[in-house]
């Protein structure tokens, strides 16, 4: 089993960043690379930014995704769809987390996973208002 947050050679699964659409998401193969499956949709503007898995439990993963969009003289980052979300059967189901996260509409999202204490998820976020951290 492998993972993808590149799906296209040249195109992330950000998918692009002057337009709508196009490959978005977190994709899966389990065919080593014949087949890739989108199991984690992004939105016409959000895709898949960072993945980390539980080197104890491969089948738990953890997968920020990101809202955002470039216009002439604008970025817009950070909306409804981002956010940290987490799969603990190989990606079959993902839960948008919450706990211990900013309220607010959150930006871009690092991901890092304590090797010693898997069970310690690392996120570096940003977010509206300073709520970020």
């Amino acid at each position: 089993m492998a993972w993808a947050i590149k799906s296209n050679p040249g195109r992330s699964a950000q998918g692009p960043l002057w337009r709508p659409g196009g490959d978005r998401g977190l994709f899966k193969t389990i065919d080593g690379g014949a087949t890739w499956k989108n199991v984690l949709p992004g939105t016409e503007n959000s895709g898949a930014t960072d993945i980390v898995m539980d080197p104890r439990k491969p089948d738990t993963i953890y997968v920020a995704m990101l809202q955002r969009r470039r216009a002439v003289g604008q970025l817009i980052v950070g909306r409804p769809h981002s956010g940290i979300f987490k799969s603990t059967d190989g990606g079959a189901k993902f839960t948008k987390l919450t706990k211990g996260l900013p309220t607010v509409e959150m930006g871009r999202v690092g991901l890092g996973i304590n090797p010693k204490n898997p069970n310690t998820i690392y996120a570096l976020v940003t977010a509206q208002r300073g709520q970020g951290g």
